[in-house]
């Protein structure tokens, strides 16, 4: 409303530069000014969809997951900004996303404990509590996460700027080392956003009235600002080779079609966020680390992906680690268990799969296991990129625990559609039956197997505390 009174005003204005408060986060501000009319007329009204999943709406009804309440939440505020992004089009042009970090302060979060001025979150942090508390006071109880750590928030602002500037220079230099630590801090933040103009300045003060750098750059690209982090530009190469190490700044990729052992992998983190940023290049990479195996992560800074693990294989896991936060949350569940739902509660059909089987198979897709997989990107100082693989290769399943899972999966799913065809017309849907049948039966009618992921179920779960075979292991059914 603000900038539309501006636009719409006696005086006219060439720049209009936005503040946001330190505490928000950079893609919300930026879809205000960047959907496309279409796209905001839809969600105005209330029926954007994704076009790319419409063969999946006849089983909406069917197959629900969670996190239903929220999604209508999202929804409603989405209409909401969609009303008034509508107008701002016809009058302004996003022109410059600009992040103005604190360059000690990166150091300080990312190489330290991840706490600044007594806490790790926004709520907690005396640099961002008291304008946490000025949102949750304001209409609507807040729109900021207020749970949201420094370093994640850090991250975001960073990865998604198209101008960086790199504030107190000249604190960084009076650090031990400081013109060192200076080169480190830049290539650094090249390497999270390598497509960003980097711009160092003392007291914010940038040059030319700030003409080219933050005014009048017609840099910005919404669909480009959405893929400029460097941890996604290095997943969407498949073929890249890591360019050589920058002061001692590095990536490797890891990609597997085995899911990974919950507990292996927990164990397999070992020593990520322990960095020495003020070293980096300076002294032997941490291939020579007799401690290298002990310790594999340890110089990782960014680590992001997404994980399939075990004993839950119906979603795909975002892999987040940013400092010494790590963390993982179900991001989207896959194809394939959509498929499984369907193709064991759904209604029965004769050709049952056939889609997949003529040829429209999409590309990657496994005949057993379908979509699922691994993809993650490191990036650290002096990381040792042969200790990084060999720890995560090594937290997988094996190749004989898949190949025994594999044979077991295939032989629950063949007694599923052959008692699907036998209750074909019954009187009692199939989808009842086998929710009336004790493991016993089901045991003794699959030659032994009460689940399609029989060698998964069991496993220790020392990420989910022993809900994740409840929560994520099949998508949740909802019969009738």
């Amino acid at each position: 409303e603000q900038v539309s009174e501006i636009a719409n005003g006696d005086e006219k204005f060439d720049y209009l530069v936005i503040e946001s408060t330190g505490i928000s986060e950079p893609i919300p501000v930026a879809q205000t000014f960047c959907h496309s009319l279409e796209e905001l007329e839809a969600m105005a009204r209330g029926d954007a969809h994704n076009h790319e999943h419409d063969h999946e709406h006849e089983h909406v009804e069917e197959i629900v997951t969670e996190g239903a309440e929220k999604l209508a939440e999202k929804q409603k505020n989405d209409r909401k900004l969609a009303a008034r992004a509508i107008e701002l089009q016809h009058l302004t042009r996003l022109d410059t996303m600009v992040t103005v970090a604190d360059a000690p302060l990166i150091v300080e979060v990312l190489c330290g404990s991840n706490k600044v001025q007594g806490g790790g979150t926004l709520a907690t942090s005396g640099l961002t509590k008291v304008e946490v508390e000025k949102d949750q006071a304001g209409e609507g109880g807040g729109s900021v996460n207020a749970d949201k750590t420094i370093v994640d928030l850090m991250m975001d602002q960073l990865e998604f700027a198209n101008t960086i500037i790199l504030n107190k220079e000249d604190m960084l230099l009076k650090q031990d080392n400081g013109k060192h630590l200076k080169l480190q801090v830049e290539a650094l933040v090249k390497k999270l956003n390598p497509s960003a103009l980097l711009v160092w300045t003392s007291f914010a003060q940038v040059k030319n009235g700030g003409m080219g750098t933050v005014l009048g750059t017609g840099r910005f690209n919404f669909k480009e600002a959405r893929a400029s982090a460097g941890w996604l530009q290095e997943l969407m190469n498949a073929h890249h080779t890591p360019e050589t190490e920058e002061y001692g700044i590095s990536s490797v990729v890891f990609r597997a079609n085995r899911p990974f052992h919950p507990k292996r992998l927990h164990l397999a983190r070992d020593g990520f966020g322990e960095v020495d940023l003020a070293n980096a290049g300076q002294k032997k990479g941490a291939s020579s680390d007799e401690d290298a195996n002990k310790m594999p992560f340890r110089g990782v800074i960014r680590s992001k992906g997404q994980v399939w693990i075990a004993n839950c294989c119906a979603y795909a896991f975002d892999w987040t680690i940013v400092g010494r936060t790590f963390s993982l949350e179900p991001a989207r569940h896959f194809q394939a268990a959509l498929k499984e739902a369907v193709e064991t509660y759904g209604e029965y059909k004769e050709v049952e799969g056939e889609e997949l089987d003529s040829g429209a198979v999409p590309e990657g897709w496994d005949p057993v296991w379908g979509d699922r997989e691994n993809e993650l990107v490191v990036i650290g100082v002096n990381i040792n990129k042969q200790a990084i693989l060999k720890a995560l290769e090594g937290a997988l399943i094996t190749e004989e625990e898949f190949a025994k899972a594999t044979a077991e999966k295939k032989e629950f799913e063949k007694w599923v559609k052959k008692m699907r065809a036998e209750s074909k017309g019954a009187c009692v849907p199939f989808v009842e039956v086998l929710r009336g049948m004790e493991e016993p039966a089901i045991r003794a009618a699959t030659g032994g197997f009460a689940s399609r992921f029989e060698s998964f179920v069991a496993l220790e779960d020392p990420f989910f505390g022993g809900k994740a075979g409840e929560a994520f292991m099949e998508l949740a059914v909802q019969v009738g």
